[in-house]
């Protein structure tokens, strides 16, 4: 006899599968997304730390110098 605060809600094999191919769908259709940020986002953000710490110009490769751009501020 269940009482009236207890429910049960029995997991069938077929609902899990369910939920396996909405999560599989919910990946895919969120990858472009993702994608997208790592891309045009995340990788010019990375790109601009690195050259913040290098002594850069367009016809020399970076050099590293480490804090030294940034102690030229103060």
């Amino acid at each position: 006899m269940i009482s009236v605060g207890q429910t049960r809600s029995p997991v069938s094999p077929r609902k899990s599968r369910l939920a396996r191919r909405e999560a599989i769908a919910f990946y895919l259709f969120i990858s472009p997304w993702i994608v997208g940020f790592l891309a045009f986002t995340l990788g010019p953000m990375l790109a601009s730390l690195y050259f913040s710490f290098t002594s850069y110009d367009i016809v020399h490769l970076p050099q590293w110098i480490g804090g030294r751009n940034y102690s030229n501020l103060w």
